[in-house]
């Protein structure tokens, strides 16, 4: 069979592969606020939202410039892949999503930022026992499904946001739920919005300690 010369190539493929991805990065739009709403992998709760929407009609030229861009439309510092894990069990059935997302595409993300929603009910309507337990457990398993979705991705930051009913959750049971992000592996964790109720709560055992989330941190200390 005949093979290609360079002749023969697309006037893009025939530049050099840092002029290649410098393209592929000016083709990205400004980072949207807020971001803009994208795709629902089956393997995820609910959508993710990026901050800067991905020029479908890049990939589709053909799979070598697909497989140049992805890194950079997708790792590229100022990209930030949103996703919320919540409590709701009902609405996570009827959205399910029949997309996959290869591995391909999501071992190219580098920055997310995870929104953490155990409800915002007052204090007088907070969850109690076994609703408390419940929550909790679908939060878990919300992050164990970005954890494995996430498997292969080199993680540069990762900022966390946090929501949750006034004097509802324990330390503790914050604490078991953040740890279930070690797996992520981010070079950095910082907080986004923190939001656990009372910033004037009495004593500690309700508190979200902001400085923990240092200890999520692939080498357990500032990144």
């Amino acid at each position: 069979p005949s093979t290609s010369t360079p002749a023969d190539l697309p006037a893009l493929l025939r530049l050099p592969l840092e002029i290649r991805r410098l393209i592929y990065a000016h083709l990205l739009p400004p980072p949207c606020s807020p971001p803009v709403k994208g795709p629902h992998p089956r393997q995820l709760q609910n959508h993710v939202q990026l901050s800067q929407p991905i020029p479908p009609n890049l990939l589709r030229v053909n799979h070598q410039i697909r497989a140049e861009a992805l890194p950079v439309l997708y790792g590229c510092p100022s990209q930030i892949v949103y996703m919320k894990i919540d409590y709701n069990v009902w609405s996570h059935k009827t959205r399910r999503s029949d997309l996959i997302l290869t591995s391909a595409l999501t071992s190219c993300i580098k920055h997310i930022h995870l929104s953490i929603h155990l409800g915002s009910e007052k204090r007088n309507n907070r969850p109690v026992g076994v609703e408390t337990f419940a929550r909790l457990q679908e939060v878990k398993k919300g992050i164990k499904k970005v954890g494995k979705w996430l498997a292969g991705a080199d993680i540069q930051s990762m900022q966390i946001s946090w929501q949750e009913p006034p004097q509802t959750f324990t330390w503790d049971q914050k604490r078991e739920v953040l740890d279930g992000l070690k797996v992520m592996r981010a070079a950095n964790a910082v907080p986004g919005e923190i939001n656990w109720g009372l910033d004037w709560n009495k004593g500690r055992r309700f508190r979200f300690e902001v400085e923990y989330l240092k200890e999520l941190q692939r080498d357990g200390t500032d990144g």
